[in-house]
């Protein structure tokens, strides 16, 4: 839950001057928001016109996570289309879940029909032109499927779909970034006959957020950003009763990036800020309300912290961390509060046009490579590739 709502619900979807990827800014710190990278188009979609005539993929775990290419069309006033598809399984409907809550999936945790669900994930689009000297930007994320029997008998089926909106402006000297974002979805559930057991009560999010970029000198680039997110997702369920779950999410997030380059090849990046997250979740029985319970979350406050420098020409190292410095109150039951730290290693490899940055296990420095130590570990929990076609 905590990296959900560290994420803020934006569109449940998906530089240095030099093309990279996910897993660049992730072991940088997890500084997507504050870094200029090809990633940034799933933040902040006007970015899609920077990054035209490249091929990326993602592998995580045991396979491709997704891949895609962003293709450049008419020379003369250029638009970038940016096709991407991911191996991820069923995406499946969700609460914003109060923390240990046993109530995560709605109905899919109540019954068996989430495994009748096929596989939804359909497809990711971005779309990109020039308006003036403003790049504009939009993307499109599409779920769907279904499963449901034709026996006279079982008359049973299941069926979810979910679209993904975001709209992003970037001007051409690349000062600033805004971005909305916008999910709505839509399932249902019915038993053998043909009776309605779950549909939603409200399933939406919306995510409005900006960043800006402060040449302070030829040194320092400070990068003030800030976000607000709304979202509510419920569900009916019905039995003899008619159960209804909602639960609402508001969530806002302030802070300040910092770009430091003191020479070639160099940048660390730092990034401080306040978050604040309430989920307020509800249940009725019959319109009769049964439980409210209200959860607040706050981060006062998080640190991002990353560093890249070259190596070789062909070879980069990267360190990140992060400082979550979290308090959890979940009302008339408990509260506590932590910091919750996690670091990075990170590589990169450069050859012409490809780029591979990794994710790399420390092991790969303590131990070795796996050929050298015997060892049977991953050498790197995740892989990055990008191809520039031009």
């Amino acid at each position: 839950m905590k990296k959900i709502l560290m994420l803020g619900f934006i569109v449940m979807l998906v530089t240095a001057a030099v093309n990279a990827t996910e897993t660049r800014v992730l072991t940088m710190g997890d500084n997507n928001n504050i870094m200029i990278d090809d990633a940034n188009v799933w933040l902040y979609p006007g970015r899609v016109n920077n990054y035209p005539n490249i091929g990326s993929g993602e592998f995580v775990g045991s396979g491709m996570q997704f891949f895609g290419v962003n293709w450049k069309f008419n020379e003369k006033n250029p638009w970038v289309l940016g096709t991407y598809f991911t191996n991820g399984g069923t995406d499946y409907p969700v609460s914003y879940p109060i923390k240990d809550s046993t109530w995560v999936n709605g109905a899919w945790s109540d019954t068996s029909y989430s495994n009748y669900l096929p596989a939804n994930r359909r497809v990711d689009l971005l779309y990109g032109r020039k308006f003036g000297t403003t790049n504009f930007g939009f993307g499109l994320g599409y779920v769907n499927s279904s499963s449901s029997s034709e026996a006279t008998s079982d008359q049973s089926e299941v069926k979810h779909s979910r679209y993904n909106f975001a709209f992003g402006l970037t001007p051409d000297q690349g000062k600033w970034d805004i971005a909305l974002h916008i999910a709505l979805g839509t399932w249902s559930v019915k038993d053998d006959s043909g009776n309605t057991v779950s549909e939603p009560d409200g399933y939406s999010d919306i995510a409005l957020m900006g960043r800006f970029f402060v040449k302070y000198n030829q040194t320092i680039t400070f990068v003030p950003h800030a976000s607000i997110n709304f979202g509510t997702h419920g569900e009916k369920y019905y039995t003899s009763d008619t159960t209804v779950f909602k639960s609402k999410l508001t969530a806002l997030d302030l802070g300040c990036g910092m770009h430091y380059q003191p020479v070639t090849n160099v940048l660390a990046v730092l990034d401080f800020g306040f978050r604040s997250s309430k989920v307020t979740w509800d249940e009725k029985v019959n319109a009769a309300p049964v439980v409210t319970t209200k959860e607040n979350i706050t981060y006062v406050p998080y640190w991002k912290l990353g560093l890249e420098g070259d190596v070789f020409n062909w070879l980069d190292v990267r360190f990140g961390a992060t400082s979550n410095w979290g308090s959890w109150k979940v009302e008339d039951q408990y509260k506590w509060n932590e910091a919750s730290n996690e670091t990075f290693v990170g590589l990169g490899f450069n050859w012409n046009r490809l780029h591979i940055d990794a994710h790399a296990n420390p092991d790969l420095f303590l131990k070795g490579f796996n050929f050298v130590s015997g060892g049977t570990t991953d050498m790197n929990f995740r892989l990055s590739a990008l191809y520039e076609m031009f």
